[in-house]
C-alpha cells in the first residue's frame, strides 16, 4: 500500500482541464500560461507531484515538491531504484532515459506491474543521466 510524508508543496497553481481528473500522483510542471500546470513533455526537470484529482475546470491544486509521495508508475521498477517521468507523468524506469533526462530517486515502495499503479517515491533530484 503506498504512503506518503509530505514534504514542501505549494498549492496556488490551477489545472486548465477537467482532463486532470485522471491525473493525481503524476508529475505535473508549469504552464507558459501563467498561474497553470501542464503535464511534462519530455523526462526533462518536473515541478512536482499533483496531489489531488481536480474536478472543475481553474481549480487550484496541492503539488508536493518535496518529500515522499505517492506516485502512479508506468510500470514495475525495484525499491531502492532511481526513476525519470515519461511524457505521461508516470514514473519510469532510468533503463529508457535519454542522455540528460532529469533522474529522481528513490523508489520507496514498488507498485507493481500495471501501468498506472500507485507507489511511493522520494522526491529527490539525484541529476540528469549520462549515457
Amino acid at each position: 500500500m503506498a504512503v506518503e510524508a509530505p514534504g514542501l508543496s505549494i498549492g496556488f497553481l490551477k489545472v486548465p482541464s477537467t482532463a486532470f481528473s485522471t491525473k493525481q500522483y503524476t508529475a505535473v510542471t508549469a504552464q507558459s500560461c501563467e498561474g497553470f500546470i501542464t503535464t511534462p513533455s519530455d523526462s526533462g526537470a518536473i515541478l512536482g507531484v499533483m496531489q489531488d484529482a481536480p474536478t472543475v475546470t481553474g481549480e487550484a491544486v496541492n503539488i508536493m515538491y518535496a518529500g515522499a509521495s505517492k506516485m502512479q508508475f508506468n510500470a514495475s521498477i525495484a525499491a531502492g531504484a532511481n526513476w525519470i517521468v515519461g511524457t505521461d507523468g508516470k514514473a519510469h524506469s532510468t533503463g529508457s532515459a535519454a542522455t540528460g533526462s532529469a533522474v529522481y530517486g528513490p523508489v520507496l515502495e514498488n507498485p507493481g506491474t500495471t501501468a498506472g499503479d500507485i507507489g511511493t517515491v522520494m522526491l529527490n533530484s539525484v541529476g540528469p543521466t549520462t549515457v
